[in-house]
């Protein structure tokens, strides 16, 4: 018996009965769509890597926008890149 099939009969049996080998098929073909401040979406399937990237800066054009998440937009990248503005704005001062 290969993985799937094992992982298939285990969850079959976890729920009843109620999954077959074709619910799986497609379960396992759906991607979930991650997006970010800039709206382009990173699709993953299940049993794939999502990279969240940080460490880029960039120049803020919006008022107290500090922080910002794009899709990576470098060849074969598969993630998110996280942002931290150049000009940080509208940062509340904590008096210790």
């Amino acid at each position: 018996m290969n993985t799937h099939t094992t992982q298939i009969s285990n969850l079959t049996t976890e729920v009843g009965g109620k999954v077959s080998q074709t619910d799986f098929n497609t379960f396992k073909g759906k991607a979930i769509t991650f997006t970010g401040d800039d709206n382009a979406g990173v699709a993953r399937a299940l049993d794939t890597t999502l990279t969240v990237k940080g460490g880029a800066n960039y120049t803020s054009t919006t008022a107290n926008t500090n922080i910002r998440v794009e899709k990576d937009g470098s060849n074969g990248a598969n993630g998110l890149l996280v942002k931290l503005s150049d000009k940080l704005s509208g940062m509340k001062r904590n008096r210790w």
